[in-house]
């Protein structure tokens, strides 16, 4: 299990890249930016609560998050890198509120069992073309409350 102290403001590329055991993580309210790779292949990694501090979640960031469910993205969110959350074959559900202005390809890919909730009435002009590339399911104009 992690602590990320409120200093830290920045998760870098491959912080945590291949930590196996890796069973938890607890964000500091600082942390604006998720780097590429930075918490890829950490298969124990069950739930992220991603602070409404960050801004930005790097390109393969929780790739291969094989035991992740849920995710909410907070509002601050403006932009989700390419394959962020690829491979992530037991997420179930993910909120991304209308904040998030740029999505890169292919961010669910490969999430089988996959609902995606979102807050924007339709897909932003934005997000790529490829960002949900397999055709998970998408309810458009949701709110959490």
């Amino acid at each position: 299990n992690i602590v990320i102290p409120d200093s830290v403001i920045e998760i870098g590329a491959l912080a945590f890249n291949d930590c196996e055991n890796l069973a938890s993580v607890t964000f500091g309210n600082s942390v604006t930016h998720i780097g590429n790779n930075a918490f890829k292949s950490c298969t124990k990694l069950t739930n992220i609560a991603i602070p409404s501090s960050v801004l930005e979640i790097g390109e393969f960031a929780f790739e291969k998050c094989t035991n992740l469910t849920n995710i909410v993205i907070p509002s601050s969110v403006l932009e989700i890198g390419a394959y962020a959350f690829y491979d992530c074959t037991n997420l179930t559900s993910v909120f991304i509120p209308d904040s998030v202005k740029r999505m890169g390809d292919l961010v669910f890919g490969n999430c089988t069992y996959l609902t995606i909730y979102c807050e924007a009435i339709g897909k932003p002009d934005g997000w790529s073309v490829d960002w949900n590339k397999d055709g998970r399911e998408v309810v458009w104009g949701y709110s959490e409350n």
